[in-house]
Order: structure tokens, then C-alpha cells, then sequence
């Protein structure tokens, strides 16, 4: 589809959402997202690995423990830092994705604040229109 055929309905839809009749309750929709329900893809698979991992290291661990040959602790402990390896960059990619979340979430707030003050404002200026002069 043109972005020349799309535009229009897109503009109409949005100033309809925005104008005057339905300001208040497009603010009030808007306050009632709560960003933090939505948890990202990228989150979820960082917490699945990190549980994994963590399954696969207490595993490692136990076989470890249970073995007095030198070489096949030495695999374990090698296995063992790999997937200590695997995990820490499972950490850094939740913390990125739950950074987004928290920076999405202030920036609705910063905008139905925005919005609310707009709404306020304007019905302070249509007040004072509407006095007698």
C-alpha cells in the first residue's frame, strides 16, 4: 500500500483521538497502559537462559563432585565457565530489555502529563472566553 493512500485515514484517525470531544478520554486511555505487564521477547528468552544455565552449572557442579578422575572434573569446570560465560551475557541482555521497559514507561508518563496539562490549559483559556467582556 502508497504511504500517499495511507496518510490521509491515518491523520483523520489520529486528530479524531486528539481533538477537543476526545482529548480526555485518549489521555485517560493512554495513563492506563501499564508497560510493565508487557515483557519483551527479548526479556523472556534472557530469563530462560539465565534459569537454564543456572540448571545446567548445578548439574555440572554435581557431576563434578561425584568424579575423582582430575581430567573429567577439568571438563566440567571448563563446560562449567562456558555456560558462566553463556549466563553473564544472558544478564546483560536482560538488563537491557528491562532498561527499554522502565525508559518506555517514563516516557508515557511524561507524555500523559503532557497531555493532561494541555487539557487543563485549555479549558482555563476557554473559561476566560467565554466571560463577558
Amino acid at each position: 500500500m502508497r504511504e500517499d493512500h495511507l496518510l490521509p485515514t491515518i491523520d483523520s484517525w489520529l486528530g479524531h483521538l486528539f481533538d477537543e470531544t476526545h482529548l480526555e478520554e485518549t489521555i485517560g486511555a493512554m495513563s492506563n497502559i501499564d508497560l510493565n505487564d508487557s515483557t519483551s521477547l527479548e526479556e523472556l528468552d534472557a530469563r530462560r537462559t539465565i534459569k537454564d544455565c543456572d540448571k545446567r552449572i548445578a548439574n555440572f557442579e554435581i557431576a563434578c563432585g561425584a568424579s575423582d578422575d582430575p581430567e573429567t572434573i577439568a571438563v566440567f569446570a571448563r563446560r562449567t565457565e562456558g555456560v558462566r560465560s553463556e549466563r553473564k551475557g544472558a544478564e546483560l541482555r536482560l538488563r537491557r530489555a528491562t532498561t527499554r521497559t522502565r525508559s518506555a514507561t517514563s516516557c508515557k508518563a511524561f507524555l500523559t502529563q503532557s497531555l493532561s496539562w494541555l487539557v487543563h490549559h485549555r479549558k482555563i483559556a476557554a473559561a476566560c472566553t467565554k466571560r463577558p467582556g
